[in-house]
């Protein structure tokens, strides 16, 4: 009986040290294929960087040279574009920046008068005082941070305003543009701080200079700081669409690139209102069949800088 016993203890413990080395083996197997699942990925690693160093442009003096070459080729073509620029539209970008503060303020005055004298050349109706956008400036000019950035805006209305009068509009209503910030200082006002100087209080009427100012939304301008530099004005008149039309052809036209950004169209019942007129008297024994009709118009403009940025003016 304790042989018997003894023989029995002996098989299971046999079976039980198979069973231990049964599991040894299936650990070691798995162990074994996972190191080798490792050392294949870690051999793909190593062709993989292999192939791409063999494929990778070493910036040596031959590729150097030729990048040398691609920029010479491009500041080339710049300076091609610029030059037909200016032998194209030379008239239009001119006059230059005054020297001095004093002279920008007397470019201003000039400007204002003789804008509203081709507007009563060109039976443009206008409020009274009409300043044009340049209230601010009635008096004294520009802060000398500001005379560059003002002067590129009095240039860009003196181009426009001719425009719009040829195009035979009721009346001018409004020319309003960007609040300049003063490039001297350096890089621009913080986007909180900008629309907070850019926010403009509803008015009943006009002549302060709060309403000199509009704000071009960021996602309409072509503008990237330090790159592309624009200036921009927004235009407010009343006509038949006509002269909207004719307007829009000019700008189209125009030797400079002039881009429109937005074109806001309103129907007006009376016209007259809108500019502070004496409505017009009917001939007598005439009668109008189909009344015409008049619309206010808003579109602003927005012109790219193609050359370099103008000096600000001496103090």
């Amino acid at each position: 009986m304790k042989a018997w016993s003894a023989r029995l203890c002996d098989r299971w413990g046999l079976i039980i040290l198979a069973v231990i080395f049964v599991a040894e083996v299936g650990l070691a197997w798995r162990g074994y294929q996972a190191a080798t699942q490792a050392l294949i990925e870690l051999r793909a690693k190593k062709n993989e960087r292999e192939q791409f160093v063999l494929h990778r442009p070493s910036l040596g003096e031959e590729n150097n040279q030729a990048l040398l070459v691609q920029q010479s080729n491009v500041a080339a073509s710049l300076e091609a574009v610029r030059t037909a620029l200016r032998g194209r539209a030379a008239a239009a970008l001119e006059p230059p920046l005054p020297p001095t503060a004093i002279g920008l303020f007397f470019d201003l005055a000039d400007f204002i008068k003789k804008s509203r004298e081709l507007a009563e050349r060109a039976h443009v109706a206008m409020r009274p005082e009409e300043n044009f956008g340049f209230s601010d400036y009635a008096h004294e000019g520009p802060a000398v941070e500001l005379a560059a950035a003002v002067f590129r805006q009095r240039r860009l209305a003196a181009q426009i305003l001719p425009l719009l009068y040829a195009a035979r509009p009721l009346a001018l209503l409004s020319l309003q543009r960007e609040r300049p910030l003063p490039e001297a200082l350096g890089s621009p006002l913080p986007p909180a701080q900008f629309a907070s100087a850019n926010r403009v209080a509803p008015s009943p009427g006009r002549g302060g200079a709060g309403d000199d100012f509009f704000v071009l939304p960021a996602a309409w301008s072509l503008r990237v700081p330090g790159q592309i530099e624009s200036t921009a004005l927004r235009v407010e008149f009343t006509g038949q669409t006509q002269a909207l039309r004719v307007f829009l052809q000019s700008l189209a036209d125009f030797d400079l690139p002039l881009i429109v950004r937005s074109v806001e169209v309103e129907t007006l019942t009376n016209p007259t209102e809108t500019v502070g007129l004496s409505a017009p008297t009917a001939s007598a024994g005439l009668a109008v069949v189909v009344p015409p009709v008049f619309s206010k118009f808003s579109v602003i403009i927005e012109a790219i800088d193609l050359l370099p940025r103008l000096a600000p003016p001496a103090a």
